[in-house]
């Protein structure tokens, strides 16, 4: 196998995420590979054509690899230089693409990504995958993401939104509040929103559950405003608005910056908050069956009205130098 360059300035630098257990929920196969480079071909397609080829691509927080193996499938890209701080992480990566026969297309890093190792202009393409709400001083990932980039390269970053967050704690705040207007039976006071009876809906545990996501956009907006030392011990640090992630790619240095929804534009605002509740975070479809009023005012009042402005809970960042 290949070396590992470790150019970390700290050898004891290392990420907060479990990686054999990250590395167990994240598949990698062939199917999934391909479909998620897809992606980041078909946003480089728009921005340059179908045939343009990137020689040199920096992939920053390459973790176990889906993003690393599409890239090495693609006839689009040359060598890929991948990247992570964690060498566990390295090292899970390196087995797994010497194991998919491809390895002879790639290299091994082992940095900090707010201090990018290489000579100004030095690649063509600089991606990273759900990386950059990771690190505490992202802003300076992008500037170093710039500087190394020659002019006309392209940095792409498929992140979370904020914009749609908001809904969805939105929506867990509402349902808590009314919930606990439910279960208050000496209060005298009806929901304003329907005679309810004193009867709480979510059982304790969901309750948590929906504390902390009434709390995530809120909380993480906080950390991108407060003091970043602070967030040493923070996994998931941010939740970044479209026009956000905007003004510091001009900061940064670069030309322009577009978003791209990779064509998951959502439909209905309400069944997005909905599926996000069910599905990622387990509340029982039944209990917020008893809310779904709220699901509806969602698209009915904000979704219809500003259908053009809607973005996905996940999408992507076109940087141009």
């Amino acid at each position: 196998m290949k070396a590992i360059t470790d150019l970390r300035r700290s050898p004891e630098a290392e990420t907060l995420l479990d990686t054999d257990a990250y590395d167990a929920a994240h598949t990698v196969t062939e199917a999934s590979a391909r479909a998620l480079v897809g992606v980041y071909e078909g946003l480089l397609a728009e921005e340059y054509g179908s045939a343009q080829t990137f020689a040199d691509v920096l992939e920053i927080g390459s973790g176990s690899g889906n993003l690393t193996y599409g890239l090495a499938l693609s006839d689009r890209f040359g060598h890929v230089h991948c990247s992570d701080v964690s060498l566990r992480f390295m090292e899970i990566l390196q087995a797994r693409m010497d194991g998919f026969g491809v390895e002879e297309r790639l290299s091994y890093y082992l940095f900090d990504a707010n201090e990018l190792p290489f000579p100004d202009g030095r690649f063509d393409l600089v991606v990273g995958h759900s990386v950059l709400h990771h690190f505490a001083r992202f802003e300076d990932t992008l500037a170093e993401a710039c500087r190394i980039l020659k002019p006309g390269g392209c940095a792409i970053f498929g992140e979370p939104v904020l914009d749609m967050h908001v809904f969805v704690s939105l929506a867990a705040r509402l349902m808590l509040e009314t919930d606990d207007k439910r279960g208050d039976a000496e209060s005298g006071r009806r929901s304003r929103f329907r005679p309810q009876p004193a009867q709480r809906v979510f059982d304790d545990q969901e309750r948590l559950v929906l504390n902390a996501i009434a709390s995530e956009a809120g909380f993480r907006t906080r950390n991108l405003r407060g003091d970043r030392d602070d967030l040493g011990n923070v996994e998931d640090k941010f939740l970044v608005s479209v026009k956000y992630m905007e003004t510091v790619g001009v900061r940064a240095g670069f030309a322009r910056m577009t978003f791209s929804n990779a064509n998951n534009a959502p439909s209905d605002i309400g069944e997005v908050v909905y599926r996000r509740l069910t599905t990622d975070f387990g509340i029982d479809a039944q209990h917020l069956d008893e809310y779904r009023y709220i699901f509806d005012a969602l698209q009915d009042v904000y979704g219809d009205a500003m259908r053009d402005s809607l973005t996905p809970l996940f999408g992507y960042y076109v940087l141009v130098k």
